[in-house]
């Protein structure tokens, strides 16, 4: 798929008639190419992915499970979120160093 400024551009091999395959081969065609759009609570942005296939977001409500596989398979984070992983690293780092550790009174 071409990108233009940014943009994934709508091609004819996405859209039409939804079927099983056609959204998860444009979800993965948007995880190899960068990432896949979510949303500010870490769920795949549907309404971005009905817009790419020309449809309603209703429309979508039937591929569910999909969008739930993805999100889970993949881990969307937004938000702080998004960095808890390298967080949780420094810290646990930080803290066998003895540079960090309960707070004493």
């Amino acid at each position: 798929m071409s990108i233009v400024a940014g943009r994934r551009s709508k091609t004819k091999s996405v859209r039409g008639t939804l079927s099983d395959a056609r959204l998860p081969a444009l979800l993965d065609d948007a995880h190899a190419m960068g990432g896949i759009q979510a949303c500010r609570n870490g769920l795949v942005n549907r309404a971005y992915y009905a817009r790419e296939l020309g449809c309603t977001t209703s429309a979508l409500t039937r591929f569910r499970h999909v969008f739930e596989e993805y999100e889970k398979r993949i881990g969307i984070a937004t938000g702080p979120m998004r960095y808890f992983t390298e967080m949780r690293d420094w810290l646990g780092q930080e803290y066998e160093a003895g540079r960090v550790g309960p707070a004493r009174r």
